[in-house]
This record gives structure tokens, sequence and C-alpha cells, in this order.
């Protein structure tokens, strides 16, 4: 395909995408208000299950603006909670009823950042609940310098810890063009794309290999892991409101406290996390190695398992 035959699709994509997000857009409204008015419990859930799948729409509209190469930044207005972007990532995914959202970091996104992360987390909260029947785990945790990490656990078949390190390889380096490949399995070109824009980290991690303690050497799954710069991340202001209706509340909690046995876990749990995230993004692959030409992309339809789908 010529360049110009390339822009020319670029541009009906986005045409396209841009017309269906306008489209959830006035939708919205006349929902919300059916949502409001209706008291009869399956009608409500009927309703709700619609407001999923328009949310689902938005989704998938913008994920084609990124691939297109075209901006997704929108106006906003005000910044979003953290909670608040996972709730909208967690509805723009097909099985939010397997996701529990653990502790989320008492922080908020700046409005440029807020709905690209959201797209970000919904890729891999997809992934994450479409390969376990068990309920995946999102969490956060703050970094001494402001910055955040956004953990990811299902207890999938996991993957395969070489296909995973050549994933990671791609995602430390530059955006790799769109091929047969990894079209097919675009999630992961979409992420790729939206952690370049804004400067966030970004790997797969197979759990083993992230929860180095002896008991829990048998267990299966990955963990997805993103950081996100400080930058980014500011006070949660007052008032904050959502960024979408979400169609379910998932399960919030609050985590352990400071001093109990369940807090110390999860501190050792969470530096476990740091030493994975560090050798999985690490500069052991030089410069040379982090170009597509030394790394090609890995082929997303060629796993020999099924723990990746994005």
């Amino acid at each position: 395909m010529s360049s110009h035959d390339a822009s020319a699709w670029q541009e009906l994509c986005d045409q396209l995408a841009s017309r269906v997000l306008l489209l959830a857009e006035q939708v919205r409204p006349a929902l919300d208000e059916l949502e409001r008015d209706e008291d009869v419990p399956e009608r409500v859930r009927l309703l709700y299950d619609i407001d999923h799948g328009v949310a689902r729409m938005r989704r998938l509209a913008r994920d084609i603006r990124v691939l297109a190469g075209r901006s997704t930044d929108e106006a906003g207005t005000h910044t979003s909670s953290l909670l608040d972007v996972v709730r909208v990532a967690a509805s723009g995914i097909e099985h939010y009823d397997r996701l529990h959202i653990g502790p989320v970091a008492d922080r908020a996104l700046v409005d440029h950042a807020a709905d690209d992360v959201a797209s970000l987390l919904a890729v891999l909260l997809d992934n994450a609940t479409r390969c376990s029947q068990a309920p995946a785990m999102i969490s956060t945790r703050s970094f001494g310098d402001g910055s955040l990490l956004v953990r990811i656990e299902d207890d999938g078949p996991g993957v395969d810890p070489a296909w995973a390190e050549a994933l990671n390889r791609v995602f430390v380096g530059p955006v790799p063009p769109l091929s047969p490949a990894n079209c097919r399995r675009s999630g992961f070109a979409v992420a790729h794309r939206l952690a370049r824009k804004h400067g966030l980290g970004l790997a797969l991690v197979c759990r083993r290999a992230a929860e180095a303690t002896p008991e829990r050497e048998g267990r299966r799954g990955t963990v997805a892991m993103v950081t996100i710069p400080p930058h980014l991340v500011c006070e949660i202001p007052e008032p904050v409101g959502a960024l979408l209706n979400s169609p379910s509340e998932p399960v919030v909690d609050p985590g352990p406290r400071t001093g109990t046995a369940a807090g110390r876990r999860e501190r050792a749990s969470f530096a476990d996390d740091v030493a994975a995230f560090s050798a999985a993004t690490s500069s052991r692959f030089s410069p040379d190695t982090r170009s597509p030409r030394a790394h090609p992309a890995p082929s997303f339809i060629s796993h020999p398992q099924g723990g990746a789908k994005a």
C-alpha cells in the first residue's frame, strides 16, 4: 500500500471512529434519564446492559483512532481520581463482573491523560478477565517521587516467560508499524502507543517471577504493570466527577492497614512487583537491541499458551 493510500485509510478510520464516539455521547443523556426513572429491577438490568454496550463502543472507537495515528485528546474540564479512571477502564471491558478493585492510591490524573490511561488499562483488564474465570485484581501503589504503579493480576494459564520478555522488549522501544501479526491482537498495539505518548512504563511478567516467596511458587497467571510518571499525577480536587457512568460498581478493597500482618505482606509483594517490573524494563536492553529492526515485534497470534489475547 502506498503512503497516499495509507493516509487515506487513516483518515477514513478516524472519521468513522469520531462518528461512533459522537453517537455514543448523544445516546448517553437518554440512557441516564431512563435509568433514573426506571424502578423495575429487570428493566434496570437491561438498561445497564445497554449502557455497558455503549461504553464498549466508545472504547472501541477510541482504540481505532489510536491505531490510525490520530490524537485521542479530549477537552477536559477537571482532573479525574485514579479510582474513577479504573472504573472507566472497567466499564469498557466485556467481563467487568470478573474484576476486583483492590487498594487504589488516593490520587488523581491530569485531564489530558485520564482517558488515555483508562484506555490502556482497559486493554490489560480485558486481557486479564478473558484469560481467567477467577476474578482479576487491579490495585495501585505510590512511589516516593509521586509516580504510581498499577498492577493487574489474573489467574489464567499464564504466558511463556520468553514470549513475555520479547513483548517487553517491544514495549521499551519505539512503536513498530502495524503488520498482519500485530493487527490481529490490536490491544497490545493500542497499549504501546498510549504508553509511549505519555511516557508510561508497561510490562507483562509471569506471576512466579513477580512473586518470589516460596508459598507462591505454584501459582499461575500473569501480572501486567504500568507506571505513571509524577507529572501526570496530582491531588484529587473537590469535588471530582467521574469520567463516565460505570454499568456496575466493582468491589473496592481499601487494603490492609499499615501495622497488620496483611499490610506487611502487601509491602513485601509491592517490593517484589517493583523488582519484577525493573527487571522487565531494565537497561539491559541496549539502544541497539531496543530497535524494532534488532527485535521485531513478536507475533501476537503465535503464543503457544492461552494467556495473552490482547
